[in-house]
């Protein structure tokens, strides 16, 4: 046999193996993902979900500030006020709000929003190339549900961990 063929042979070899490396990794991370999905998105989502802690959030008073000067603290924030002081939202049921109402929010904000899990897949990765493409951030992937976690849980920052929890949240709301 020639060199190249023995090389050749041992590179199809150490290809197929790994290929089957590849696969037995793919499929012990999907069914961890299973699990870690099953656990802590559908049995045990947290107290988070739960209608009366919603409620909660979403009466209490919102503080509006603007960024004040400060000597030697620039990012000092002053309040001006504050929304719904004395007035709180009220919660409305789904069947309550008007079906038209509910079809123009979503064909603005989230045309996939009765075909996702609670984040859109497809959305992000559109939005990945498209800021890649442009070199900057232009497009974005958040989905109605994703917005909703954002502000009942009040994201703290837009670092990747922020949205990883975001993301979890939105799984968990739908």
């Amino acid at each position: 046999m020639s060199k190249i063929k023995k090389i050749t042979t041992l590179l199809k070899k150490v290809l197929l193996i790994g290929l089957r490396v590849l696969v037995v990794l793919g499929v012990l991370g999907g069914l961890i993902g299973m699990g870690l999905y099953w656990q802590y998105i559908i049995k045990e989502p947290g107290d988070l979900i739960q209608k009366d802690v919603i409620l909660e959030i979403i009466s209490e008073e919102s503080p509006i500030y603007y960024r004040g000067y400060q000597p030697n603290d620039p990012t000092s924030q002053e309040p001006i006020g504050v929304l719904f002081d004395g007035q709180h939202r009220n919660y409305v049921a789904y069947e309550a709000l008007p079906k038209d109402w509910i079809h123009a929010i979503i064909s603005a904000e989230d045309k996939h929003f009765f075909h996702h899990v609670g984040f859109d897949f497809l959305g992000i990765v559109r939005a990945v190339f498209q800021n890649f493409s442009a070199g900057r951030v232009v497009a974005g992937a958040s989905t109605l549900t994703q917005q909703t976690a954002k502000n009942l849980y009040s994201r703290p920052d837009r670092s990747f961990r922020s949205k990883i929890e975001e993301a979890v949240n939105a799984l968990r709301l739908e």
